[in-house]
């Protein structure tokens, strides 16, 4: 069965609140599990977008976020919401000190671009400053100048000059310093984070407990239980992965390939010839 194109999983991502998959099939000449197939895609992604606003109101809920949102422009908040998110995705089950580190942490990253605009503009006024210097000089000639004038619209151009440089050079040092705190808060959290799981992971069993745990049937038969959970959750897992999946340069196909996968797809290629005949 032919892959489905863009413009048909296009097709499928906009129309699925408003039409069902059997007349979205219908539409596009495929068959109704093939629409299915593709729209649980789209339904991880919504998931994945409804948490993502659970946590940005979670974070709009903060007692500190009205002081925030003095400190910040409204492009700034927006970065900040969507950095939150990703760092409470990466640092979980934070403790108080930890979440207000992980807000310093953001904060010295908008300074940081801040900082990085700042400089840039620096650095582009000194380029659009030595191209005037430049155009001064090919109708006055070079310095000095007699004219008054002249003189002192070359002093201007120097000193301005000579600010910007040393605005970019400032910018510079202080970009490192951002940097090195901003590098001292990350490991901090990545350490605090090591110890609290060690910590876990130590303070549950000894070797001997392990030993008797094995000794136990109610344990033994626990074990067992789990192992049939992970089974039972591999089979789930390739038969998710024996269906349409959608990776990440937005390609749509099968993972899986065998001869219970290609046999089915050869089912729904029949289904859909015969669809077709009936029309």
């Amino acid at each position: 069965m032919a892959k489905l194109t863009k413009d048909e999983i296009e097709f499928v991502r906009e129309n699925s609140k408003s039409m069902s998959a059997k007349d979205i099939g219908k539409a596009l000449r495929r068959t109704e599990k093939t629409v299915k197939d593709v729209q649980k895609l789209f339904e991880h992604e919504i998931a994945a977008d409804v948490s993502k606003q659970q946590m940005k109101e979670d974070l709009y809920r903060k007692y500190y976020w009205p002081t925030i949102k003095t400190q910040f422009s409204p492009a700034e908040l927006v970065f900040f919401s969507d950095m939150w998110v990703n760092l409470l995705n990466q640092f979980s089950d934070l403790m108080e000190t930890e979440e207000h580190q992980v807000v310093d942490y953001i904060r010295f990253e908008i300074l940081k671009n801040r900082n990085l605009t700042e400089r840039g503009r620096a650095s582009n006024r000194v380029v659009e400053i030595q191209g005037e210097m430049e155009r001064f000089i090919n109708k006055y000639g070079p310095p000095p100048y007699d004219d008054d004038d002249e003189a002192e619209d070359w002093r201007r151009l120097n000193d301005e000059t000579n600010s910007h440089t040393e605005s970019y050079h400032s910018r510079t040092e202080e970009f490192k310093k951002l940097q090195e705190r901003q590098e001292a808060l990350r490991k901090t959290l990545k350490a605090n984070r090591e110890d609290r799981i060690k910590q876990n992971m130590d303070s549950r069993y000894s070797f001997q407990d392990f030993i008797k745990m094995l000794l136990e049937e109610k344990y033994r038969n626990e074990q067992g239980r789990m192992l049939a959970i992970m089974k039972e959750a591999a089979e789930k897992e390739r038969k998710r992965l024996s269906e349409y999946h959608q990776y990440a340069d937005n390609v749509i196909d099968i993972p899986i390939l065998n001869s219970e996968t290609t046999e089915e797809e050869d089912n729904q290629e029949q289904e859909k010839q015969e669809y077709e005949y009936e029309e």
